[in-house]
């Protein structure tokens, strides 16, 4: 799948926010063209609207392995909408199940994700996508909780349509490590 207007194109307002504009993914043949038709995200205003919904295609079973995960993550659709978010991500990050499922992740504050920035968790999620390989990115401070962390950031592919992105947060604050040094909490 290529990414194209919401990720390459990335508009910023004078604060460092990003604009709000529709996402838009185009999936690929397997030759590497575009299909004809391209899908929205849930970043349009009509769509907003909605009540958020699981994606069809996920797994029960697999939605109660990541909800259970220790490690704080989310589960992204392919049009990087949160499908699924682990139990400790939330209370990582201080919101709800409900305020997270249904979102789309430009939509989501880089503090709760956590990154370090917009346009830095856009290239990373646009490289790990493109490349088809993970991505981490590393010395992300979050000033309430303050502690270093890294998101690692999984593509998850089907053939050669992408089905989920994973972003998984690790603590790497040297106090964290020395506290839980006995626990081999390693990744």
């Amino acid at each position: 799948m290529a990414l194209t207007s919401g990720l390459s194109t990335l508009t910023m307002d004078g604060k460092g926010m990003p604009l709000c504009k529709p996402l838009i993914t185009t999936s690929l043949r397997d030759d590497g063209t575009a299909l004809l038709e391209p899908k929205r995200s849930l970043n349009s205003i009509d769509e907003k609207e909605m009540e958020p919904q699981r994606c069809t295609g996920f797994d029960a079973s697999l939605g109660r392995i990541y909800r259970y995960y220790p490690v704080p993550t989310l589960v992204l659709d392919k049009d990087l909408c949160v499908v699924e978010v682990s139990d400790s991500h939330c209370t990582f990050s201080g919101q709800s199940r409900n305020e997270l499922v249904g979102t789309c992740a430009c939509d989501i504050p880089v503090h709760i994700i956590p990154a370090s920035d917009t346009t830095t968790l856009y290239g990373a999620l646009r490289a790990a996508i493109i490349s088809k390989e993970a991505q981490i990115m590393e010395g992300i401070h979050v000033k309430s909780k303050n502690s270093t962390y890294q998101l690692r950031i999984a593509p998850i592919f089907e053939k050669s349509s992408l089905i989920y992105v994973i972003l998984e947060t690790q603590n790497t604050s040297k106090d964290h490590w020395v506290a839980t040094e006995s626990g081999l909490s390693i990744w």
